[in-house]
């Protein structure tokens, strides 16, 4: 006799909390400067697409905030402590603060700055000629020197049925216990082999790709 096997796929938005990501609010400041526009949004979309992170983008922030963020931010002008005022205010557990001036070059900044006391946990700052724009892989190299590593694993949901209680469930090689089983994390995306057994039963065995 052959198990009946249900495979279903729950995926994560990348960031959510059930993924292990913490909540970061994207800022930007600027000094009297119309250079990489757009370049706040572009970085909140690359955290989305590419780390664990909930992100709070520019417009999410605003509603979240009220009237006055842009102006709170200004009033800061890049001090850590204020920003993470700001931070605690929209609930956030960090703000990534996105910085563009010019002094000749183009200078672009990101600091990592916890919510409520300020602390800087990371900063870096580039110089870019004029008419540079960062493509997503050079913020994705920027954003990999001020957040950990594991910030930049993503997750998915997988979620196996049998009909037989009692079966022994194997997922890429490690054994995840005996059916029924909740719906599990796994990282993501990647393609995992399934391989379910039980007492007088035949052996079940299924590949499936997981999307973050």
């Amino acid at each position: 006799m052959k198990l009946a096997l249900t495979l279903a796929l729950l995926t994560f938005c990348a960031g959510t909390a059930a993924a292990g990501g913490r909540s970061t609010a994207v800022l930007e400041f600027r000094s009297g400067t119309k250079a990489l526009p757009a370049i706040s949004g572009r970085v909140g979309g690359v955290l989305s697409g590419r780390t664990s992170l909930k992100v709070l983008g520019g417009d999410q922030a605003r509603q979240r905030y009220g009237e006055g963020l842009d102006q709170a931010v200004v009033e800061c002008a890049g001090d850590a402590v204020c920003i993470g005022a700001i931070g605690a205010r929209l609930g956030t557990d960090e703000v990534l603060l996105v910085g563009v001036s010019e002094l000749g070059d183009v200078i672009f900044t990101l600091q990592r700055i916890k919510s409520g006391d300020g602390t800087v946990d990371g900063r870096v700052a580039e110089a870019l000629a004029a008419d540079t724009v960062p493509s997503d892989d050079d913020l994705v190299g920027y954003l990999s020197r001020v957040l950990p590593p594991d910030d930049f694993v993503r997750f998915g949901m997988l979620a196996i049925k049998v009909n037989v209680d009692g079966a022994s469930i194997v997922v890429g090689g490690e054994p995840r216990g005996t059916s029924p089983l909740p719906p599990f994390q796994v990282p993501a995306p990647a393609h995992y082999r399934i391989e379910v057994a039980a007492i007088g039963y035949g052996p079940f065995r299924a590949e499936v790709a997981v999307p973050p």
